[in-house]
C-alpha cells in the first residue's frame, strides 16, 4: 500500500504533538517525519521524496521558507503548507514567489488543520487507494 510522505518542520512541541493528532485521525496512509529547525530538515529533505510539508516560519536557525525554498527546488511536486503566526507582507509575497499556496494561521487548531488536509485526502493514493475505481 502506498503511504504519503509527510515531512513537517516545527519547533513548538504543542504544534508538533496537533500536527500528530491530525494524521493519526486522517484518511491518509502517511510516514512523518518531524524536524524542529532546519539542519534536520535538510536532512530528511536529501534523503525523503517528500509528498506534502508543514512548515513553520520562525525556526530557532533561521526562516521556514529557506526550507520550502530547497523543498520546491528539489521536489517541486512537494505541496507546502506554511504555519506563521506573522501576516508581514513581505513574507507572504516571498512564500508565495517561492511556489507556497498555503498557509494557516497559529495558533493552530486541530479543526483548522482537518480542513487543510481536506484535498489531500481525496487523492487515490494519499489514503492509500492503489487503483481509483472506472
Amino acid at each position: 500500500m502506498t503511504k504519503a510522505n509527510i515531512l513537517v518542520v516545527e519547533d513548538n512541541k504543542h504544534d508538533t504533538l496537533l500536527i500528530k493528532k491530525l494524521f493519526s485521525n486522517s484518511r491518509i496512509k502517511n510516514s512523518t517525519k518531524y524536524a524542529n529547525n532546519i539542519s534536520s530538515a535538510r536532512e530528511i529533505i536529501n534523503t525523503t521524496n517528500c509528498d506534502l510539508a508543514f512548515i513553520d516560519i520562525v525556526l530557532p536557525d533561521g526562516s521556514g521558507l529557506d526550507v520550502a525554498e530547497l523543498l520546491g527546488g528539489l521536489q517541486p511536486h512537494c505541496a507546502v503548507v506554511i504555519l506563521s503566526g506573522t501576516k508581514e507582507t513581505d513574507t507572504v509575497m516571498r512564500a508565495k514567489e517561492i511556489g507556497v499556496e498555503t498557509f494557516v494561521a497559529k495558533p493552530l487548531d486541530l479543526p483548522l488543520l482537518q480542513e487543510t488536509i481536506k484535498p489531500f485526502e481525496n487523492l487515490h493514493w494519499f489514503i492509500g487507494v492503489d487503483k481509483v475505481a472506472s
